[in-house]
């Protein structure tokens, strides 16, 4: 007999594919507004308890780094103490390492 599932983790992000979806200049304003979105999701649950607040992935640096140039400082700051606290989290590329180009030496 097989155990049943006790735990579903949902892990929210996008996949930021430029070229493939869209032109950049698309790809980062649409990405820019889901990160819009999902700080506006991490601030409406912060007062809910751990295990029911939103919490984002956010698969580039690319990303935060043109969101910190364009957005007004509030928002900004934000962005910063949502990372600091673990609403969001930050993976460390730039952008996605093209993997298909690296050798196993």
């Amino acid at each position: 007999m097989r155990p049943s599932l006790q735990r579903v983790t949902l892990v929210h992000h996008t996949h930021m594919d430029i070229g493939y979806t869209d032109l950049a200049s698309e790809v980062l304003d649409q990405h820019l507004s889901h990160l819009d979105r999902a700080l506006a999701l991490c601030r409406n649950n912060a007062g809910r308890p751990e295990e029911e607040r939103f919490y984002w992935t956010i698969e580039s640096a690319w990303l935060v780094r043109d969101f910190l140039a364009c957005r007004p400082r509030p928002q900004r700051q934000e962005l910063l103490a949502a990372l600091r606290a673990g609403w969001l989290e930050l993976q460390a590329f730039l952008t996605q390492p093209l993997t298909e180009l690296g050798s196993a030496d």
